[in-house]
């Protein structure tokens, strides 16, 4: 069954808290820098592709640059 682009991108409340822990997370136990971020398009779809070893802290980083929610594309083998 197709998915609908507006399910896509209406923000679930699961999503919300995740973004909201990953947010507080990274701001006391990390640093980071953003750089670029104005080179990114507002309007058109994008591709962010981390290709780090620990796939998790990648996907949990792309959370707390976006204000707009991701969507993640994986293989069927991971799961």
């Amino acid at each position: 069954m197709p998915t609908k682009r507006k399910e896509i991108e209406q923000w679930s409340r699961r999503y919300y808290v995740l973004k909201l822990y990953v947010d507080l997370c990274f701001k006391f136990y990390f640093k980071s820098t953003i750089e670029g971020l104005e080179n990114i398009p507002k309007d058109k779809p994008i591709i962010l592709a981390p290709n780090h070893q620990n796939a998790l802290m990648d996907a949990l980083a792309v959370l707390c640059t976006k204000t707009w929610q991701p969507v993640f594309v994986a293989p069927a083998g991971i799961f």
